[in-house]
């Protein structure tokens, strides 16, 4: 019998792997177990219902998600105040100190937005 031979990661390079999507983590801890800690950008799947659960590439981490619509608000507040009216530029102000906020508060607004959505979304 042949044994698998698993590749060892560092802690730092399954970050790296996770932030750039390349890997998917899977917590096999029940939900009250995972939510006292875990990976961040992990998927909760209990062992019991792991047979149960399609498992697909999963995500995108939700501080992408972030990224990527807080970008598409601004660059759409900049081509709405030039094409439709100005004051469309005040949408990328809201955005822009949105962040500041979430930067010095550490509490982000649009990413408990964003974790409410369905496939955001931890069974359990």
């Amino acid at each position: 019998m042949t044994q698998l031979q698993i590749p060892h990661l560092s802690a730092r390079d399954l970050a790296d792997q996770l932030a750039q999507g390349r890997v998917t983590v899977i917590d096999v801890r029940e939900p009250m177990e995972y939510a006292s800690g875990h990976i961040a950008g992990s998927r909760n799947v209990p062992l019991g219902r792991l047979g149960d659960t399609p498992l697909p590439p999963g995500p995108l981490p939700l501080m992408r998600q972030v990224q990527i619509v807080a970008g598409s608000l601004v660059l759409l507040g900049l081509a709405l105040s030039q094409a439709v009216a100005p004051a469309w530029i005040l949408l990328t102000w809201f955005v822009g100190a949105g962040l500041v906020f979430a930067g010095v508060s550490g509490f982000c607004g649009l990413a408990r937005l964003l974790a409410l959505l369905p496939w955001n979304r931890v069974e359990g």
